[in-house]
């Protein structure tokens, strides 16, 4: 102690002072030290957590990213399919729809024919009729007379016909 009290420390007031510090050492650490490292525990914690959130975040996003280029692509093979199924039922209906003229036109056509064969043929008839009428006048000029005009006829028919 002697040394101490040469170098003029009061022996008495170093341990005061020593157990001041002691004290204050036990009141930092319960008090300030342990709430701090509690502090930057548990901000290390919600920092860590939010790093595998976002990590998670991420490995959703980019599966909901794949999921939707699959919905994407399926939806555009299914545009190209219903494409494909209404182009291929527009020419089926205009195929149907060409056939469809075709007969009509074939019908018109034939009904044309047909009236056309009737006209003819009455037209032919009223000729016959006529120019038997004018043969029997003729005849009958020549002959200066009335001849028999069913003979006549029929003689003009068979020759006509």
């Amino acid at each position: 102690m002697e040394v101490l009290a040469k170098l003029g420390i009061d022996w008495k007031l170093l341990i005061a002072q020593a157990v001041n510090f002691l004290v204050l050492l036990w009141v930092l650490r319960r008090y300030a030290y342990k709430p701090i490292l509690k502090a930057l525990e548990t901000r290390t914690k919600k920092i860590e957590q939010g790093l595998k959130d976002a990590e998670t975040s991420q490995a959703k996003l980019q599966g909901v990213i794949e999921e939707e280029k699959k919905i994407l692509a399926a939806a555009r093979e299914e545009a190209r399919n219903i494409l494909v199924v209404a182009e291929s039922n527009a020419k089926k209906r205009d195929a149907l729809m060409l056939d469809e003229t075709k007969q009509k036109i074939d019908r018109m056509i034939a009904e044309a024919d047909t009236h056309l064969a009737e006209n003819q043929a009455k037209l032919l008839r009223e000729a016959k009729a006529e120019l038997t009428d004018i043969v029997i006048a003729t005849t009958e000029k020549v002959l200066g007379g009335k001849v028999n005009v069913e003979i006549d006829a029929e003689l003009v028919k068979k020759s006509l016909y």
